[in-house]
């Protein structure tokens, strides 16, 4: 990230300066993080939202100092009107492979027969 905002400072971005694979960005976007900040991130992790009091119990810490860090980070979101008004950026769902019958056609999600075949159960 630094990196990144190093060049934005510096010059115009080039496209060559953006082509580097997925995990190498995960690596250096890590390892911009404190160890403490790390150390919460891997704790929010597991969870779908939270808060600053939740991150640091979490975490296992005795000061907020780390939680307040990360959450000023750009993959953290935040939703002032949620419950838990911290969460990380997540992909798109629509991006997700989707699960299809043997026949190609995709699976109907119901509420019932959530990843059945549209016509399984049915007498016939």
């Amino acid at each position: 990230m630094m990196r990144f905002l190093e060049i934005r400072r510096t010059r115009t971005p080039r496209p060559a300066d953006f082509d580097h694979d997925f995990p190498a960005l995960i690596a250096r976007t890590l390892s911009d993080l404190t160890p403490d900040e790390r150390h919460v991130l891997r704790s929010v992790a597991l969870l779908d939202a939270f808060d600053l009091s939740l991150a640091t119990a979490a975490a296992g810490l005795q000061h907020q100092a780390p939680a307040l860090r990360l959450i000023e980070r750009p993959f953290v979101r935040e939703n002032a009107f949620g419950l838990w008004p911290y969460h990380l950026a997540r992909a798109d769902p629509l991006h997700r492979p989707r699960r299809r019958r043997p026949d190609g056609r995709p699976l109907v999600r119901t509420r019932l027969g959530a990843g059945r075949p549209p016509d399984a159960g049915r007498p016939r």
